[in-house]
């Protein structure tokens, strides 16, 4: 029976405590059986070490596989925000996969459905022009990809607490 490193390491611990009973006087110690304990907690660490090891080596290379599918992702969302049918269909058939593999891979990347990311990005563009241009509400929803004014609006509403004019003349303010 295989063991999982999570039962490997509980067993190297369970072995590290009873050694560290022995030396602290817990239990008869002779010399050759202090030096015995002495060996066996140094051979249950670097063990420890070794596996821990190897799970953070494999968790990092996860993350950076994760990391770099994202940014892949969000690059590919940003050069097309200005278009309107750009969807979740087409970045998946940019990225040569299915619509099914890509929404996996963004929920578990950053949380939400693929199409909800793109939205996100969208929104957040259109905060940044907000804030930083002079571009009317209408021009900022065509160039973040937005066909409809009103969907805009309540989409911004939505996420941000208050309508585009409203924000801006908020952050205006300050």
């Amino acid at each position: 029976m295989k063991k999982t490193i999570n039962a490997e390491i509980m067993e190297l611990v369970a072995g590290i405590a009873d050694a560290a009973f022995l030396i602290d006087g817990q239990l008869p110690v002779c010399n050759y059986t202090a030096e015995s304990a002495l060996k066996n907690i140094n051979n249950n660490c670097q063990k420890i070490l070794s596996l821990l090891k190897a799970v953070e080596i494999i968790g990092e290379s996860e993350l950076d596989e994760q990391d770099l599918f994202i940014d892949e992702v969000t690059a590919l969302i940003k050069r097309n925000i200005c278009d309107f049918n750009f969807d979740a269909n087409s970045l998946a058939s940019m990225m040569s996969t299915s619509l099914v593999t890509l929404n996996r891979k963004v929920k578990k990347a950053v949380g939400c459905t693929t199409t909800a990311y793109i939205r996100r990005l969208r929104l957040e563009k259109a905060k940044l022009l907000l804030e930083r241009s002079d571009a009317s509400v209408t021009e900022i929803h065509a160039l973040c990809g937005f066909d409809m004014l009103s969907y805009f609006s309540r989409l911004f509403k939505g996420e941000f607490g208050v309508s585009p004019m409203r924000y801006r003349s908020v952050v205006r303010k300050v």
